[in-house]
């Protein structure tokens, strides 16, 4: 369902089925997720102590509630990861 997504009156986003793991030069995982809101879609960088901290809500369909920071357009730095337990008819 498009249009805007809300949770107690917080705009959140739903992640895509695009996601993209990245080993970095210290062999850590981080993950790009493609998530959508309101605005459009927009990449989740999720550097890896972020990773490690919510890879287990990091899932196709999930709804989460991002706090982060954008760092340039259509790119937002995850720093914190809440999953929204949604009901189907929403």
């Amino acid at each position: 369902s498009n249009g805007i997504y809300t949770y107690h009156g917080i705009p959140y986003a739903q992640a895509e089925e695009r996601t993209r793991q990245h080993r970095t030069k210290n062999g850590d995982l981080m993950m790009f997720v493609v998530v959508n809101d309101e605005t459009g879609k927009f990449d989740l960088v999720c550097m890896p102590n972020i990773y490690q901290q919510y890879q287990g809500i990091l899932m196709k369909g999930n709804y989460l509630l991002v706090e982060g920071k954008i760092d340039k357009e259509n790119s937002c730095l995850a720093r914190k990861l809440t999953k929204i337990e949604t009901h189907a008819n929403m």
